[in-house]
């Protein structure tokens, strides 16, 4: 039996990949350009500095982007490990937004919601992150219960002692 993906993590997935493939093309841009932008860009830094640099950025934006991608991956499968990675990511882009108020204003509320969606019930069960509900306590039907004499605990007819504070318990 399949699981249904919400509505809401097929959108986040979306506007990962997006994400994810400005990522890639800006990538393969700076990677690309590395060679000439010490031509381009007149600074007093040697040129192969400026280029490296420009690939390095290149780089890592390359490795982003192909993480985002595998996020994508990830959520679509419903795996619980993308669950965290974009609660993480939702976290720390929220905090991002809130050192960098008032401008940061719409990345708060945006990744805020993302961590508070992410949190609703239906969408822990999608990736199995599920609360487990507490052991409910043990009910004894009243025929089976002996009360103690000093505290007043309900025992089972079975036990000898009380379970609370370890008065003998008499049989009615």
């Amino acid at each position: 039996m399949s699981k249904m993906r919400p509505t809401g993590i097929t959108i986040l997935i979306i506007l990962e990949a997006i994400g994810s493939l400005i990522l890639l093309v800006g990538g393969i841009a700076l990677v690309a350009l590395g060679r000439f932008a010490g031509d381009m860009i007149p600074v007093p830094i040697p040129r192969a500095l400026v280029g490296g640099l420009f690939a390095l950025f290149g780089v890592v934006f390359l490795v982003l982007g192909l993480a985002g991608f595998f996020v994508c991956w990830g959520l679509w499968g419903g795996k619980g490990w993308a669950w965290s990675v974009a609660l993480v990511l939702a976290v720390i882009g929220a905090i991002i937004g809130l050192t960098s108020l008032p401008g940061g204003i719409v990345g708060l509320a945006v990744n805020g919601f993302i961590a508070y969606y992410l949190w609703q019930p239906h969408v822990k069960a999608f990736f199995s992150k599920e609360v487990q509900a507490p052991p409910q306590p043990l009910q004894l039907q009243p025929e089976a219960v002996v009360y103690c004499s000093s505290c007043g605990t309900a025992n089972s007819r079975d036990n000898k002692f009380c379970s609370k504070c370890g008065t003998e318990l008499k049989a009615v």
